[in-house]
């Protein structure tokens, strides 16, 4: 059994390098059903999902932060707060269609 932990991920990471990287140390991101070209932020940003029936569904469930480019070009770290609605519009499923300002 892994212990629990955080890891931090790149834009661009596929979801197969990160499978790989989390395998090593026994962890990984569940049973993960979308295409493994896609990028682990792509897999977040369109709500692509895990098969489970002890977590939740979404691969974006497990976000704990994200780092996004808002519409005025400033970088902006957001923590996880299911009670914030800027945490909830920033990590909904919405595509490339997603712009926080």
């Amino acid at each position: 059994m892994a212990r629990s932990g955080n890891v931090w991920s790149r834009a661009g990471v596929a979801l197969f390098q990160l499978a790989e990287y989390l395998h090593e140390p026994g962890a990984s991101v569940g049973y993960t059903l979308a295409n493994w070209n896609i990028s682990f932020g792509g897999s977040v940003a369109m709500g692509a999902h895990r098969s489970s029936l002890r977590e939740p569904s979404m691969v974006a469930a497990g976000v704990l932060a994200v780092d996004i480019i808002d519409g005025n070009g400033n970088i902006r770290h957001i923590q996880r707060d299911e009670s914030s609605d800027e945490w909830l519009a920033d990590s909904c499923p919405s595509g490339i269609t997603t712009c926080t300002v």
